[in-house]
């Protein structure tokens, strides 16, 4: 069930990852970014929306080696965009 899971996340022409580091991952929820990450990279595009800097990605997610394997897979071979400015969420309070 989770292999057949995985390959449907893998060939979907486009992955959406919203709040990006947001929380601490569970070290099974890394295992399970880690192996979607790595089933799409440089096969599939994943947009990453995240309100944290990439460089503060390593450190949210604990610092391991898995830690490392998944910010290598999201920040390797793509596109950054940091928007600078106030917060638009705030204009809705």
């Amino acid at each position: 069930n989770y292999q057949s899971k995985l390959r449907t996340l893998a060939v979907k022409s486009l992955l959406i990852l919203d709040d990006f580091c947001l929380t601490a991952y569970t070290p099974s929820a890394q295992n399970v970014l880690f192996d979607v990450l790595n089933a799409r990279y440089g096969k599939k595009s994943t947009v990453i929306v995240s309100q944290k800097l990439p460089d503060a990605w390593l450190n949210i997610l604990g610092g391991s080696a898995l830690a490392e394997s998944i910010v290598e897979r999201a920040g390797n071979n793509n596109y950054t965009l940091i928007l600078k400015g106030e917060s638009r969420r705030s204009s809705l309070d």
